[in-house]
């Protein structure tokens, strides 16, 4: 990274401080598309700038780009500025692939969206199945979703969905129910 492209760098960095709690993990986003800038947070989604002097954040932004993009490059710029929860960053730039793409596109691939826990992470203890029976209110509720959602798959393809087999409420307790088709019965 060239000294200019660093001191850039250093600039952007103190202003998303404004944005994300440098206490907490938390991503800033901006898109460049042909001169459209388009900004996400996550996990808040507060301001996306963080001083009152917008002119001089958009020429930090637009200096930035042009230190990034080489001749010709037309592609989405992604800028990416990560913060660890313990006071560190880490900045990040790519090139979308196609302007459908960068909606889609997030950098930091150990980002989990809040209650998306790891793969392989233990079960919470609230979420453990149990012998009881399902509450038959819930049960008439998503029995009358589930008939809504028949009758409007029906009208726009013409076929009944395929939901597999039907399974009793004893079956469910003893844990031989699967979750969607083709897809293993659920262990305990």
């Amino acid at each position: 990274m060239t000294e200019d492209r660093e001191a850039l760098v250093d600039e952007l960095v103190r202003t998303v401080r404004g944005v994300l709690d440098p206490t907490r993990a938390g991503v800033w986003q901006v898109e460049i598309s042909g001169g459209v800038m388009a900004y996400r947070t996550f996990p808040d989604r507060g301001h996306v700038l963080g001083g009152t002097d917008h002119a001089r954040e958009f020429t930090l932004l637009q200096a930035l780009e042009a230190s990034l993009r080489g001749p010709g490059e037309d592609r989405p710029l992604l800028l990416e500025v990560s913060f660890d929860g313990n006071g560190g960053w880490t900045f990040r730039h790519a090139f979308a692939p196609s302007a459908a793409a960068s909606d889609t596109v997030l950098l930091d691939p150990d980002y989990r969206h809040p209650h998306h826990p790891r793969p392989g992470m233990p079960r919470p203890e609230a979420a453990a199945p149990t012998g009881e029976p399902t509450d038959p209110e819930v049960l008439a509720h998503v029995t009358g979703l589930v008939a809504r959602f028949t009758e409007h798959y029906r009208r726009l393809s013409g076929d009944a969905p395929r939901f597999g087999e039907v399974r009793t409420e004893a079956e469910r307790r003893r844990g031989r129910v699967g979750g969607l088709p083709g897809h293993p019965p659920a262990r305990r």
